[in-house]
């Protein structure tokens, strides 16, 4: 999952050509891109991984808005069923149909 600010996805993936430490770097591309982004002016945050068996999981997930509202709130979900399964058993001895 990525999360943007003003909701202009930026790519801040990481370039190898523009890092001078890949054998991949080509000359001159980190002036402008210290941080070796494929978009450089990004405020897209993430990736968050929401797979708990990814090795790249963490439990805890912050978002920080800086530019706009300076607040931040924790991402969070749970297991929460918002209808009921099919057939699934309600009052008065009746089931849903789905």
């Amino acid at each position: 999952m990525w999360l943007d600010p003003d909701g202009n996805f930026h790519d801040a993936s990481y370039d190898i050509y523009s890092d001078p430490y890949h054998p991949a770097y080509i000359a001159g591309r980190c002036e402008n891109n210290p941080k070796a982004q494929i978009d450089p002016v990004a405020n897209t945050q993430g990736p968050y991984i929401l797979n708990p068996k990814d090795p790249e999981y963490k439990s805890e997930i912050y978002f920080y808005d800086r530019l706009v509202t300076e607040k931040g709130w924790r991402i969070g979900w749970i297991d929460m069923v918002d209808y009921p399964a099919y057939n699934a058993p309600l009052p008065m001895e009746m089931y849903h149909l789905g």
